[in-house]
């Protein structure tokens, strides 16, 4: 299956920084986290949270945090990434 979307919000945070529901995952060092709005209620398992990947501009990323209803949280690392940019 492929689902195709774009980029909703990126942001820059400090290592540290909790992510998503339950606080499940925490990001190591300064990062960028992008937000895709897919989720559960799309058809993306919640048992995908940490595990599955998506692909944005031809690399895979990691899914982090927990998948929410809506939306689904992507840690670039010290990547760089801009809304709009397809996922």
């Amino acid at each position: 299956m492929t689902l195709r979307t774009q980029l909703t919000l990126v942001k820059r945070v400090p290592g540290g920084t909790p992510v998503s529901y339950g606080h499940r995952y925490t990001t190591r060092d300064e990062s960028t986290l992008g937000l895709i709005p897919l989720g559960y209620a799309e058809g993306i398992p919640r048992r995908a949270s940490g595990v599955a990947e998506v692909q944005v501009r031809g690399q895979r990323w990691r899914i982090a945090g927990t998948v929410c209803m809506d939306l689904s949280v992507i840690d670039f690392g010290a990547g760089k990434a801009e809304t709009g940019g397809r996922g």
